[in-house]
């Protein structure tokens, strides 16, 4: 995750907001976003399936989008970044907005420290992975840290020439939407629940099937 964090350093830098949601025109927008994804999809799962709501994590955080409206259902929020200056921003803001149940570390802290937590909810992070063999170390070290549910996204749709095309191009010849580290990755909607399998999450259920925005709701076996 070297090469990714050296990237999304750069883009915290140069325009977080910008680059966490390329399609949030304003600030405002950008923030309503976040909380309307946690009302509309997290809040209900607490609710239908008992969750727990000691320890949730935010796994790729930005600068809080989603955190903060999470610390309102959950005691304790964990914000997880590659990005340090995606974290410092994240601070800065839980402070300014006088939320004091959240704090926010870097991902390395994170894998070393004793946490177990209720819920894992990773947004906008696997999609941007080129990686398959990343990703399937970081959701093996995910799994060490969860005691009950996870909510992860993947971009399924099938791919397309047009794709293929835009990943095989340099990113000056591309609009910044579209730079490597930002641009999306397509998955199997099969290959991503084999290895759920294989770490052995049970898929619940699936929102917004073989879609760009593909969110798999499960929970650790028994």
């Amino acid at each position: 995750m070297q090469k990714m964090g050296e990237i999304w350093e750069r883009f915290a830098r140069e325009d977080a907001r910008y680059y966490i949601a390329t399609n949030a025109p304003s600030e405002e927008t950008f923030w309503e976003q976040g909380e309307k994804n946690v009302e509309q999809f997290v809040a209900p799962l607490t609710q239908n399936y008992g969750m727990g709501t000691a320890v949730v994590v935010d796994f790729g955080c930005g600068i809080g989008r989603h955190s903060f409206p999470l610390a309102r259902i959950f005691a304790q929020v964990v914000g997880v970044d590659v990005s340090p200056t995606m974290v410092h921003r994240a601070r800065e803001m839980a402070q300014a907005r006088g939320v004091a149940n959240a704090r926010f570390v870097t991902l390395g802290s994170f894998f070393s420290e004793e946490l177990l937590a209720d819920f894992v909810y990773c947004a906008h992070v696997f999609q941007h992975i080129e990686s398959w063999a990343e990703i399937e170390d970081l959701l093996r070290n995910l799994r060490k840290k969860m005691r009950g549910y996870g909510y992860f996204h993947f971009d399924t749709r099938p791919p397309s020439l047009l794709q293929r095309v835009r990943l095989a191009l340099p990113d000056w010849a591309l609009p910044r939407s579209y730079r490597r580290g930002i641009r999306r990755i397509r998955r199997s909607p099969e290959e991503v629940r084999q290895l759920f399998q294989e770490i052995r999450l049970e898929i619940l259920e699936e929102h917004q099937p073989s879609s760009e925005y593909h969110f798999f709701f499960v929970r650790e076996m028994k």
